[in-house]
């Protein structure tokens, strides 16, 4: 038969105490049969999110715009990113879902073309060279055409300094149009656990 112990720190002096809920029913905790710590939060710890607060038209490497959604009913939930030149930096290690949005327009050219809308990942603190983490390209082929496209990274953050993202748009004609405003155009973070 397993067997259930609890161990006290020999260093502590607090007391802690397991305390039962107002029930009139039997209830069973199944431990794991694993090694590990308990959580003592709830699902998602950190939530970010920013907007383009105008519109902008050619090209920016990066986007330097941003700002923090301010808009009605937004959310921020734990430690904040930093932002400062376009560059974001993450709060504490872990491992991040970014999901970037974006509204693009032709502007009236009429000319067939590409805009690109990527988030690109950095080991060095943008120093040297940054990749491409999350690609995103869409193809405008009339008159004023619109397209909605997004994109999506897991990011493994075990260095803060280092480790830090920014958003890349390259538009193929001058002309070419993000919409910003009404939350249109947009980047979420969201830390979904320790780094691996």
């Amino acid at each position: 038969m397993s067997k259930v112990a609890i161990t006290g720190n020999a260093s502590g002096s607090g007391t802690f105490t397991i305390a039962a809920p107002n029930s009139n029913t039997d209830r069973t905790l199944t431990l794991p049969d694993s090694a590990g710590t308990i959580a003592t939060t709830n699902g998602i710890t950190m939530i970010d999110e920013f907007v383009l607060p105008a519109d902008l038209v050619g090209n920016a490497d990066p986007i330097t715009t941003w700002i923090r959604n301010n808009l009605i009913l937004a959310v921020q939930l734990g430690p904040q990113m930093s932002l400062s030149s376009g560059q974001f930096t993450f709060p504490q290690t872990g491992i991040y879902r970014i999901h970037a949005r974006a509204v693009f327009d032709e502007n009236g050219s009429g000319s067939d073309n590409s805009v690109q809308f990527n988030i690109m990942g950095t080991t060095d603190n943008f120093a040297t060279a940054d990749q491409i983490i999350g690609y995103g390209n869409v193809f405008l082929s009339s008159s004023n055409a619109r397209a909605n496209p997004t994109v999506d990274a897991l990011v493994n953050i075990t260095d803060t300094t280092n480790q830090k993202v920014q958003v890349q748009l390259a538009s193929q004609l001058s002309t070419n149009q993000i919409f910003g405003g009404n939350g249109q155009t947009r980047i979420q973070f969201m830390r979904l656990g320790d780094s691996a």
